[in-house]
């Protein structure tokens, strides 16, 4: 299981415990809520962590079980990506300074074929 999700999952339960109270713990009692969380870490696997987020900023009236909060991720919106332009500029090449400099430093330092033989 993703640790990142069960940070996520931990966050969403504190979030509902917050916004519903009792209404919301009510229906874990007598149950090990550590693994009613690692069933909803292991449920929700995949949705993204923005998605899971985004289902517990956007909470209904009432309290949502597991498909109704998996109906909440399905509903977050998808990240936008922007469509990259092609770069048609021409590259240049190296300028005459730029080009001493390279010299200069290939003279500093031999390639490895010529310290070899020295």
């Amino acid at each position: 299981m993703s640790m990142m999700h069960t940070h996520e999952v931990e966050r969403a339960f504190a979030r509902m415990t917050v916004a519903y109270g009792r209404e919301f713990l009510q229906r874990f009692e007598g149950q090990d809520l550590e693994k009613i969380k690692a069933g909803w870490v292991f449920e929700l696997k995949g949705y993204s962590l923005d998605a899971i987020a985004w289902a517990a900023a956007h909470l209904p009236p009432r309290a949502p079980n597991l498909p109704e909060f998996q109906a909440l991720c399905a509903k977050a919106p998808r990240p936008q990506q922007m469509p990259m332009k092609a770069d048609t500029s021409p590259v240049r090449g190296p300028t005459p300074a730029e080009r001493a400099k390279l010299e200069e430093l290939k003279a500093m330092y031999p390639a490895r074929s010529q310290r070899s033989e020295a």
